[in-house]
């Protein structure tokens, strides 16, 4: 056996004694006691043992958390900020079909959205709406190794967790078509000379990703695509720059032949990694991750295995205040949340939204 190995096991040893003590400093000396008392060593992350240590911290936090549903279902989770009826969720996961779900059960219908693409964020207001928002926290009490608390995507449960990295920007992807190419090229003389000779125009489909943006605008394996937009593309890798240019829910205009007739449609681009999952092992063996991950300003990143209904719920520090609002289940070990500081600017755009609690 490793050296590293017996570092890992001994450091892990550690942790999870000093997580009993971290629950008797939040909880009290009655709750330390119990916890040691019954807390297996392999349940003390995040084990219903541990999360039921943090039932009574969250249980008059619960009635600021709502669900926000698409069709009748659970898309994602949505915060509270102002006693106004104003909650803070993901934008990318909802249509037109919304209501939203409070702790009581009743349903609401949004009297207003609002949405910052450049952050995935959207709020809502539901007229009329008394909920009692969640206290804010200084930004300069979050910092990298802060334990923190989540909501899973069922409000009743909770997460417990780290952040994990500082604070960064977290570029966006281009969108993704969904198409294959059985070889790339641009413009290679050879090839595109002995295809034109063959009166053969443009970048040949080899396949169409099932559900892709390629799929559901009509194109099949064999079309070849001629142009995309205003651009005129001879190759694959033509193709591939073009689509670079633009990001997911764009739409765009390509023209292709499918064997003597001239074609056009227009295709609503989708997010690279939903599109591809296999392109990335980290994802494969991820299991739900969010459509959007990529293309934040600034994120917090912490370890809590949230699953993607759980985005747009808060994260709170071991006070019971609000240090983000969690925003992308990126991969099997991250989930990402948006600082208060860009959520504090979008709502304060809309001159009627009140003071912050």
């Amino acid at each position: 056996m490793g050296y590293s190995t017996l570092n890992s096991r001994a450091f892990g040893r550690w942790i999870a004694s000093h997580a009993v003590i971290l629950l008797g400093s939040f909880c009290g000396e009655d709750s330390l006691q119990a916890a040691e008392d019954y807390l297996d060593r392999s349940e003390r992350v995040n084990g219903w043992k541990t999360r039921k240590a943090f039932e009574s911290f969250y249980e008059d936090k619960r009635a600021s958390v709502v669900e926000i549903l698409e069709a009748g279902h659970q898309i994602a989770l949505g915060t509270v900020v102002s006693s106004m009826g104003h909650i803070v969720t993901k934008a990318s996961e909802f249509g037109e079909a919304l209501e939203v779900r409070d702790h009581t059960g009743k349903r609401f219908v949004p009297s207003s959205i609002r949405v910052d693409a450049s952050n995935d964020l959207a709020v809502i207001q539901i007229d009329g709406a008394q909920w009692q928002p969640l206290s804010w926290a200084s930004p300069s009490k979050v910092d990298m190794g802060m334990w923190v608390v989540s909501p899973h995507e069922d409000e009743t449960q909770i997460r417990v967790g780290v952040i994990s990295t500082l604070p960064r920007e977290v570029t966006r992807k281009p969108g993704a078509l969904g198409i294959k190419f059985s070889r790339f090229f641009r413009r290679q003389p050879s090839i595109l000379e002995d295809e034109t000779s063959q009166g053969l125009r443009g970048a040949r489909i080899d396949e169409v990703v099932d559900g892709s943006a390629a799929d559901q605008a009509g194109l099949k394996a064999g079309d070849r695509i001629t142009r995309v937009n205003e651009r005129d593309v001879e190759a694959s890798g033509d193709v591939i720059e073009a689509i670079q240019q633009y990001e997911a829910g764009e739409v765009i205009t390509l023209k292709y032949q499918r064997g003597e007739e001239s074609l056009v449609a227009k295709a609503t681009l989708g997010f690279f990694d939903a599109t591809f999952p296999d392109a990335d092992l980290n994802i494969t063996l991820s299991g739900d991750i969010s459509k959007r991950r990529t293309g934040f300003q600034e994120i917090l990143q912490h370890d809590m295995p949230l699953p993607p209904k759980a985005m747009g719920g808060p994260l709170m520090n071991l006070q019971g205040e609000l240090v983000g609002i969690n925003i992308s289940r990126f991969d099997r070990v991250a989930t990402l949340a948006l600082p208060l500081k860009l959520v504090q600017d979008f709502l304060e755009m809309d001159p009627d939204f009140p003071s912050l609690p």
